[in-house]
């Protein structure tokens, strides 16, 4: 893909829970020629769903999709927005793709449990499985501060593959356990990312012969304290028990 059309998706704090959550989406076309916000005026778009219920059919992949891609698509601005947003990219032609990113905003967070990956539009099509629909998930902060520039931009990599992972409890599936991590794969794809990206040097946390050293919690702490611009974190995670209990699966 050459060019994108971009889409932002912001969905703020639910004031009235029998409205939902206001939704504001903004297109910023190729070339920004035609951007557009949906709704035109704030708080007449609204996303509603049974958070209980999605979560009751986590594991029944079909009907989870289903359920939250009619939630999503219920309102007719939101929906618009996504067809404006196709319409821009097939008049552009084969070269052209589209960015979709999702703010939650602070009071929406129990919004960060759902598989936004699964949407499907609304003929039931998945909406981000392939090279032409790239989807990135953002969190919120109360306190933003510009980076600072610096001529050489520093990263660093942990990547976890702990042992027995066949034997952890899979947060999914608890009958299950968790397959284990493509340590070189993810290493090869995050190095030509951040190079890429202009990023000087790169520095790997993971077993030999990937790394400098184990992706342990002390590693990463002490490795982080040294400074720097990115953290690129490649690892199993989860929300475990009936408390929901966030978790990583680092290596001892």
């Amino acid at each position: 893909m050459s060019t994108f059309a971009e889409l932002e998706i912001k969905i703020q704090r639910c004031l009235d829970p029998n409205q939902g959550y206001p939704v504001v989406l903004s297109l910023f076309a190729i070339n920004s020629k035609e951007d557009q916000r949906f709704p035109a005026e704030p708080g007449s778009a609204f996303f509603k769903i049974d958070l209980g219920g999605l979560q009751r059919i986590r594991g029944e992949y079909q009907k989870y999709d289903t359920t939250l891609s009619q939630a999503f698509f219920k309102d007719p601005i939101i929906c618009s927005a996504f067809e404006a947003a196709k319409k821009v990219v097939d008049e552009e032609g084969s070269d052209a793709g589209l960015r979709v990113r999702l703010f939650l905003d602070e009071g929406a967070e129990p919004l960060h449990d759902i598989r936004w990956e699964c949407l499907r539009d609304p003929a039931g099509k998945p909406l981000f499985n392939g090279d032409n629909a790239l989807f990135s998930r953002y969190l919120s902060s109360p306190s933003l501060r510009p980076l600072c520039g610096k001529t050489e931009l520093k990263a660093l990599i942990a990547i976890a593959n702990p042992p027995h992972l066949d034997q952890a409890i899979n947060p999914e599936d608890p009958s299950k356990g968790l397959p284990p991590v493509d340590v070189p794969g993810e290493k090869d794809r995050a190095v030509k990312g951040l190079s890429a990206a202009g990023f000087a040097q790169i520095t790997t946390l993971a077993a030999a012969p990937s790394g400098t050293a184990a992706p342990t919690s002390d590693n990463i702490l002490d490795e982080l304290d040294k400074g720097y611009d990115v953290f690129y974190l490649v690892c199993h995670g989860g929300l475990v028990g009936d408390d929901r209990v966030p978790m990583l699966w680092l290596e001892d």
